[in-house]
Parts: C-alpha cells; sequence; structure tokens
C-alpha cells in the first residue's frame, strides 16, 4: 500500500502543486478555485510559502514520494481565533480517505497553532465535502445562499465549525497521523 506523508509546503513543492493543479484542473474547477489561480510555477511558489500572520506554514499537502495527493490551506482572517480550512485532493487519490486524513491533520495543525475554532466551507452540490466534514464531527452552522461562484453557476455555501474542546471527535482519532498507508 502506499505511504503519503502529510507536511508543511515549501518552495521546492511549487512543481508538483503545479503538476497536481494542471493535471486535475477539470477535476477540481467545478469546486475550487486554485485551477483558474495557480497557473504558472510563480504563482505556485508563492502558494507553497504562504504564511499564516503568526509566519506559521498556510499550506499543506499530503505527498506519495515526490507526487501531490492534495492540499489543505489554513487561512487566518486576523478577525478572531478562528482559521478557516480549505482542501482538495487529485482525481487519483479521491474517494480513498485521503481527503479526510488530510483534513484531520490540518484542523489539529490549526489548534497546534492557536486556533479556538476551525470554519469549513462547502458548495451545497458538493456532496461528497460534506460527508467528509460530517465524518470528522464539524458542526453544521449556517448557510449562505448564493454566494458561490462555479464557473457559470452560482452555489450555495454550507458552512461547519469545529471548536477546540470539541477536537478530537470520535470519527477522527483513527484518522490523524502524520503518515499513513493508503
Amino acid at each position: 500500500m502506499p505511504l503519503l506523508v502529510f507536511r508543511a509546503t515549501t518552495s521546492v513543492d511549487a512543481t508538483a502543486l503545479l503538476r497536481a493543479i494542471q493535471t486535475n484542473s477539470d477535476f477540481l474547477e467545478p469546486w475550487v478555485t486554485t485551477p483558474q489561480r495557480v497557473t504558472d510555477i510563480a504563482t505556485a511558489r508563492t502558494c507553497v510559502t504562504e504564511k499564516l500572520q503568526d509566519g506559521g506554514a498556510a499550506r499543506y499537502a499530503a505527498f506519495h514520494a515526490d507526487d501531490l495527493a492534495g492540499s489543505a490551506k489554513i487561512i487566518d482572517y486576523g478577525l478572531d481565533e478562528s482559521y478557516e480550512l480549505g482542501f482538495w485532493c487529485t482525481r487519483a487519490w479521491s474517494r480513498r480517505g485521503v481527503g479526510r486524513w488530510m483534513v484531520c491533520n490540518a484542523i489539529s495543525k490549526a489548534f497546534e497553532l492557536g486556533a479556538s475554532r476551525v470554519i469549513l466551507r462547502h458548495a451545497s452540490t458538493n456532496v461528497p465535502s460534506a460527508r467528509l466534514i460530517q465524518g470528522v464531527g464539524a458542526r453544521r452552522e449556517g448557510v449562505s445562499r448564493g454566494t458561490a461562484q462555479l464557473g457559470t453557476r452560482t452555489d450555495d455555501v454550507v458552512t461547519y465549525g469545529i471548536c477546540r474542546e470539541e477536537w478530537p471527535t470520535i470519527g477522527a482519532l483513527d484518522w490523524c497521523s502524520p503518515c499513513r498507508e493508503f
């Protein structure tokens, strides 16, 4: 079984990020804006070296050798101690538990970095993301109607949250580890 490693990205990961985005753009574009934003190596390098306001790494990824299997970004808006988490997996690694494993590790990392709460969002029509977010124990907090522009269509955004004292949940306990075989 292949071993995946979850770690912070660095500038040397720019090529892997760009390759993953370019080869999976049709798979990712219905749900995330990354393929429209990251189109060249300079932009990819900026993405993999992003920092939080306190200087900590903002982007993490799951790697199988030099190949990027998925990405998780911790977003600090600086308004309170809440961080938002964005995530995606490549087509080859989707529906294998990799997304859930990445999200569990990213939530743990956000709490290690000082978050009191982690926010997760998904387009209302993105059923796999809904299942993943619910499966790690996040609680549904509300719906923002018509706020996601996905290509030519508009979708609702469903927001979930999980507080530090609720983590790890029973649904996440077996998934949190920096290395895992899939």
